[in-house]
């Protein structure tokens, strides 16, 4: 083994031209270093090293380059096709294939083959058997047996000359290796050249065998890695990306108790309505089953406008946009857009259609690792955060389907884009300062926007002469509006009010609806 790895270093050095370095490595180590001789066969060329054929001893160069070129690989899909790509052209054969335990079951992970000189390689997965397109009694005997199999002429060994496989395609020399890690058979490579027999000397076999340790590893490496990578996927959703990102993590591993980063975002808070009443009346399986159906149609639209869902509260949603305002905005539109396609996947399965309501807010929010030794939960901490919630309760009170705060329109960029109209001022229960609500209205093509807008203009009007308190001319004004739109639930609470307020005039009044539920 020490030589070996004394072999590998001389050679390295070599490389970087430390010819001094090499000759008194040479001079103070002269027990490692291995005498071998060498006639070379042919070279192929893969990933920057070159394969060497022997007649004698084991050639460490040709070794260490097979080697460097596996490990140098940590992805498995990548690392098989080399794997095969190596030993097909280290071993001389024609085809090859890796077939590796999952679980209890062996699958034919990749397999390879030459075509029109060139190497087509298969990575799609399918469990040996019997009808598989390789010799799986010769495979499996290999598995067995834990040791070399080396047929010199497939069709004249009594062994295996009656296989399916063989009587079809009428292999002429064939090579299963074993792939051992603890002498346990971890993987098994088979190899095949139909165009000699007794293609698989001696020589090639060793070679190949001292490769199987450092396949062994590298497969280990990369199974490894794989699971990792499933495992860090699987966090993600329960910790998003984004959020670990806006902590300055890579990974879940990273986080500590106490990590917290102050940004400014915009907060959507998505409720259905009327969830509970209708959950009293379902079975758990069925509220799930509407649940999950509802994210399915919600979660992708949150995502695309690069936001995040940091929490699922029963029947509502709370998402985050940490880089843009108007993401948040689009999103809501989009959730609304795609309402009715929930409703009627869900109406398929035999439940009434389900209403939403979205408010959002934007403002400064404490992102942080909340929990103690045992549980530790991605949290956003901001009264800025609980705003957005009273704000998406404003639509049962307005009729409105879609709430946004004055923070939130004051940090569009282009608020124009949108067909947005004041709802109200309003003064919530606990809070001193009151806070402009407006009403995001849906709008499907540039000539019912126009109109849109010109309605809100008209409803603005109205809406100025209410807040100044002259509610007789604000009523008219609000009356002429339900002749635009008699559907208007907004426009119809603001002329009952006013009629009741020139019945019973508010005492010292300043614009502002103080709101005495949160």
């Amino acid at each position: 083994v020490a030589g070996y790895y004394f072999q590998e270093a001389i050679y390295y050095f070599q490389q970087w031209g430390c010819n001094l370095k090499v000759t008194a490595l040479k001079k103070k180590y002269a027990n490692l270093l291995i005498q071998k001789k060498i006639s070379y066969d042919q070279e192929l060329s893969h990933a920057g090293f070159t394969t060497v054929m022997m007649t004698g001893d084991l050639d460490l160069l040709t070794m260490i380059k097979a080697n460097h070129a596996i490990s140098s690989e940590i992805q498995l899909d990548k690392l098989l096709p080399r794997i095969l790509r190596v030993v097909i052209e280290s071993a001389g054969a024609e085809k090859g294939a890796f077939i590796g335990l999952q679980g209890e079951q062996w699958f034919i992970e990749a397999q390879a083959e030459m075509k029109d000189n060139e190497l087509k390689v298969d990575t799609v997965p399918t469990i040996l058997s019997e009808n598989s397109d390789l010799p799986e009694g010769l495979i499996t005997y290999t598995i067995r047996s834990v040791s070399p199999e080396v047929i010199g002429d497939m069709m004249k060994d009594e062994r295996y000359f009656k296989l399916p496989y063989v009587l079809e395609h009428k292999p002429k020399s064939a090579l299963c290796l074993p792939i051992t890690r603890d002498n346990k058979v971890i993987a098994v490579l088979y190899l095949e050249n139909n165009l000699t027999t007794q293609a698989f000397t001696t020589d090639r076999v060793q070679l190949l065998q001292a490769l199987s340790t450092q396949i062994a590893i590298s497969v280990e490496n990369a199974r490894y890695f794989e699971h990792t990578q499933q495992l860090y996927h699987a966090t993600e959703r329960f910790v998003p990306k984004k959020f670990l990102q806006l902590l300055n993590r890579q990974n879940i591993e990273e986080v500590q108790i106490g990590d917290n980063t102050k940004v400014d975002l915009s907060a959507l808070f998505a409720d259905l309505r009327n969830f509970t009443t209708l959950a009293e009346s379902l079975e758990p399986e069925s509220l799930t089953y509407i649940l999950n159906t509802y994210l399915k149609y919600m979660a992708p639209i949150i995502r695309k406008n690069n936001g995040f869902v940091n929490r699922v509260l029963g029947d509502g949603i709370l998402a985050l946009f940490p880089i843009e305002t108007q993401d948040a905005v689009q999103a809501a539109l989009e959730m609304q857009k795609v309402l009715p396609l929930f409703n009627k996947e869900i109406n398929k399965a035999g439940f009434q259609s389900i209403f939403m309501g979205i408010g959002v807010n934007t403002g400064a929010a404490m992102l942080c690792a909340l929990g103690e030794e045992e549980r530790i939960e991605a949290s956003v901490v901001s009264d800025m955060v609980n705003a957005a919630s009273r704000i998406e309760g404003l639509n049962k009170i307005y009729g409105t389907q879609f709430l946004i705060s004055d923070s939130t329109l004051n940090d569009l960029k282009d608020a124009t884009l949108y067909s947005i109209r004041i709802i109200d001022n309003i003064r919530v229960k606990g809070k001193t300062k009151a806070m402009g609500v407006y009403e995001v209205l849906p709008v499907s093509s540039t000539e019912e926007k126009q109109k849109t807008d010109e309605y809100v203009l008209e409803f603005e009007k109205a809406f100025e002469l209410y807040k100044k308190g002259d509610f007789k001319e604000a009523q008219k004004g609000f009356i002429d509006c339900l002749l635009t739109r008699p559907d208007d639930s907004v426009t119809q609470l603001f002329k009952d009010r006013c009629e009741a307020f020139l019945q019973y005039p508010p005492q010292n009044w300043d614009g502002i609806t103080t709101m005495l539920d949160k």
